[in-house]
């Protein structure tokens, strides 16, 4: 299912959730930070959503290292190997997972996975990067202008959300370092601070 507008509340109530939204990168890492690590101490987070992380292989998801116990494992990668993805673990089966936005282009790319539990969606998403050339910020742009009425529609819905993830820009100059050189650079541009702009004053 690609959520082109979100669906409707379920039945049931919203569960007590401690998400933990972590950073990673190769198999062994990601394990380390996603699921070993958290388990020490009280009060362990009972969802991880991760982005960006890189499968360099489909076949690589059989391998019991990406399906640890006690956790319900979810992944969303690209269809180019080792470019990107996303994933989920939970240690409460979810109602419903979502895998994709619906928009081809982006969901090619690994971009978007959702769980539902009752009247909350957690979502671990994965903004495009823009550095590497004007194409790819042009493709930014095109998936940020999509995405705010996807947010929109999310507040209208009356749900619960958690966004987890990495959404590739920088806010405010407290949020970069040498934020000064980097304010024509992507990640930190005039217009995608403006888009966080809406997000939080607006839709937040």
């Amino acid at each position: 299912t690609s959520p082109s507008s979100p669906p409707p509340p379920p039945a049931g109530s919203a569960p007590l959730a401690r998400p933990l939204s972590p950073q990673l990168c190769g198999p062994l890492r990601a394990y380390r930070r996603a699921v070993e690590a958290p388990r020490t101490g009280t009060g362990a987070p009972s969802t991880r959503a991760c982005a960006p992380h890189r499968i360099s292989a489909p076949h690589h998801l059989d391998d019991p290292l990406f399906k640890p116990t006690p956790y319900f494992s979810y992944y969303v990668d690209a269809q180019k190997a080792g470019y990107s993805g996303v994933a989920l673990y939970a240690r409460k089966k979810p109602d419903q997972v979502i895998r994709g936005l619906g928009w081809p282009d982006m969901d090619a790319e690994g971009r978007y996975v959702e769980a539902i539990f009752g009247n909350l969606s957690v979502v671990s998403i994965y903004i495009p990067s823009g550095s590497s050339s004007e194409e790819r910020q042009t493709i930014k742009f095109s998936f940020l202008e999509r995405f705010l009425p996807f947010l929109k529609a999310c507040k209208a819905s009356g749900r619960n959300y958690i966004f987890c993830g990495d959404w590739n820009i920088a806010h405010k100059p407290i949020d970069l370092k040498n934020w000064r050189s980097n304010q024509k650079n992507s990640g930190f541009l005039p217009e995608e601070r403006a888009w966080l702009d809406e997000v939080f004053d607006q839709e937040g």
